[in-house]
């Protein structure tokens, strides 16, 4: 009897519970999915603004190694003396795997870059060659350099590259009455140098002006 009784109100304390409607489910579910949505909406967009970030560091890192380099090579210029008469100082622009012109030039330096603990003695011959990369579209920025120069310039030496991710490359040459594209066997006044890099759709591009302290 008293199992019979506790049975009756069990059973009817079940029947006395409210549950939750379907409706109200519903709007639960959408709430939760909402915020879901916003949540992961701003945690996409910190993710690509750090990714934006780092490519636009990288990009600025790389263009300031470009334009060190370069621009203390130029600076650095030394007139040597070339056998086709006037100085030894070659800038001209060619076309690259039938794309764009780009730029290149053949100078000696006195700058030299550091091998191991110690600088490299010596002047150095130094080219800037622009190559097509194999794969993505893009070009690389070569320089080669020899120590000490020896005649016949632009052959010999070492060549290596110090950009990937190159779109274009160009040299102006400053005389001394006009800016030109090319310049032949002339100690230039000042070289503008100006390039554009692309990481994976970033572009970011660079200009400077350098002055070659040519002795006179």
């Amino acid at each position: 009897m008293r199992t019979a009784m506790g049975s009756r109100y069990f059973f009817k304390g079940i029947r006395g519970i409210q549950a939750f409607t379907l409706a109200e489910i519903l709007v639960a579910v959408t709430i939760i999915a909402l915020i879901l949505t916003t949540v992961l909406g701003t945690f996409t967009g910190v993710l690509s603004s750090a990714r934006d970030a780092e490519k636009k560091a990288e990009l600025y890192q790389t263009g300031r190694t470009v334009l060190d380099l370069l621009c203390a090579d130029l600076r650095g210029f030394k007139p040597i003396n070339h056998l086709e008469g006037g100085v030894f100082f070659i800038g001209d622009h060619e076309t690259v795997d039938g794309g764009p012109d780009m730029s290149k030039a053949d100078f000696v330096t006195t700058h030299s870059l550091w091998m191991g603990i110690a600088r490299v003695p010596y002047l150095s011959e130094v080219g800037y060659r622009v190559k097509r990369n194999p794969q993505g579209g893009l070009y690389s920025l070569w320089r080669r350099s020899q120590q000490p120069p020896q005649e016949p310039y632009l052959e010999g030496g070492s060549e290596i590259p110090i950009c990937r991710i190159l779109e274009s490359f160009r040299l102006d040459f400053i005389t001394q009455d006009d800016k030109l594209d090319s310049l032949l066997y002339v100690a230039p006044a000042a070289v503008i140098v100006s390039f554009t890099l692309n990481l994976e759709g970033e572009r970011e591009s660079f200009v400077t002006m350098v002055r070659p302290m040519v002795e006179r």
